[in-house]
């Protein structure tokens, strides 16, 4: 094939990422994450130009080959300069040198961007993704054993990362204490029919949702620990084999890693949550302090 054309995402190619994520999410071999993305979703992560997502284009038809982004490491100031890494390929276009050139173009943004670090992590029997970091100048630096479970089963990842270039002599501290009026906290669209705003410390999360009737979170389960306090209206929460209504004042805990849809029947509903620790996905939409 032709060398593919690399460029900045588009709102219009959210259809074709969100179509190539979700596969590498049914492949299980990617992400521990499993809930599907929906299109508006992917919208929302394309207009952030804090953290560029790139496309590789089939010059012959306009295809979307793959997508790589970055994403934010961690929110404390003196991590400004590291970037996490994420790249999927259409199932097509494996094994046709694109990953790599892909990637390559995503290191070359990061450096020009200011970035001095990108890691990820990779599951250990992903042995074309390691050899693909490998290639493009990634080393391996340790290995998470049991980090977590996916579909029952523990498994290990593999660190990698690549120093862009030399970090600022100081970075600039600001102030970790802020306050925010009620004005300033803007709600940001979710999952359809519900819509949030965040707030993140470096380990603690606090959301407040909102979410129209007959609105559903599929079945999902993640990293953080997950406290939520119904303000109005009623979530209903399917969890080991059980559904537990959460009315007004009500409060439920859910540990890390445990599988839950939560939905609304014919009211809308108003919750709080905390989640520790940050949770992924989140923090793209949080004020960090």
């Amino acid at each position: 094939m032709n060398r593919p054309t690399i460029r900045y995402a588009l709102p219009g190619d959210a259809e074709a990422i969100t179509a190539i994520y979700n596969e590498g999410l049914a492949g299980r071999s990617a992400t521990f994450e499993t809930r599907l993305r929906s299109v508006e979703e992917i919208a929302e992560r394309i207009a952030d130009t804090q953290y560029p997502l790139l496309v590789a284009e089939d010059d012959a038809n306009g295809q979307v080959l793959g997508w790589a982004g970055l994403s934010t490491y961690r929110p404390r100031d003196c991590y400004s300069g590291v970037a996490e890494f994420s790249i999927y390929l259409d199932a097509a276009a494996r094994g046709r040198g694109v990953g790599r050139i892909l990637l390559g173009s995503l290191v070359d943004t990061a450096r020009e961007r200011g970035f001095w670090k990108l890691l990820s992590r990779i599951f250990t029997f992903n042995l074309a993704s390691r050899a693909l970091c490998k290639a493009c100048g990634f080393r391996e630096v340790g290995i998470y054993e049991r980090h977590a479970q996916l579909d029952g089963r523990w498994l290990d990842l593999v660190i990698v990362e690549q120093l862009l270039g030399e970090p600022p002599a100081k970075l600039q501290a600001t102030s970790r204490a802020r306050y925010l009026r009620a004005d300033e906290l803007a709600m940001v669209p979710d999952v359809p029919g519900s819509r949030l705003w965040a707030v993140a410390l470096d380990q603690t999360m606090f959301t407040r949702f909102e979410v129209d009737a007959h609105a559903r979170f599929e079945m999902h389960e993640h990293a953080s620990e997950q406290i939520t306090h119904v303000l109005s209206g009623a979530l209903y929460f399917d969890v080991d084999g059980e559904t537990h209504r959460v009315g007004p004042g009500d409060v439920i805990a859910i540990p890390a890693h445990v599988p839950h849809a939560v939905y609304t029947q014919a009211e809308p509903a108003v919750a709080v949550d905390a989640w520790s620790p940050v949770m992924p996905g989140y923090e793209r939409k949080a004020d960090t302090f």
